[in-house]
């Protein structure tokens, strides 16, 4: 897994880092200490707006948390986790 260090968000009471796929995509996940599943989203190359996966609540995750974290985490180099 490759990804970006962890950063504390002001949206919400969570942190959030940036995971590349194995597409090249990237994908911003957001881990909330009250919620089991951490919310992912997608950043569309058309738009720039997050696009959350089908198992994100939105309405535990909010769309400008995802915003918030994509621009924490942008020009942030990527590092191997084991």
């Amino acid at each position: 897994m490759i990804r970006t260090n962890v950063v504390k968000l002001e949206t919400m009471q969570a942190f959030a880092y940036r995971q590349k796929l194995k597409a090249g995509d990237v994908c911003i996940v957001i881990v909330k200490p009250d919620v089991q599943q951490p919310g992912m989203a997608g950043i569309s190359r058309k738009t720039g707006e997050p696009v959350l996966t089908k198992n994100t609540d939105p309405k535990k995750f909010l769309p400008e948390a995802f915003m918030e974290a994509y621009e924490k985490t942008v020009g942030m180099p990527y590092r191997k986790q084991g």
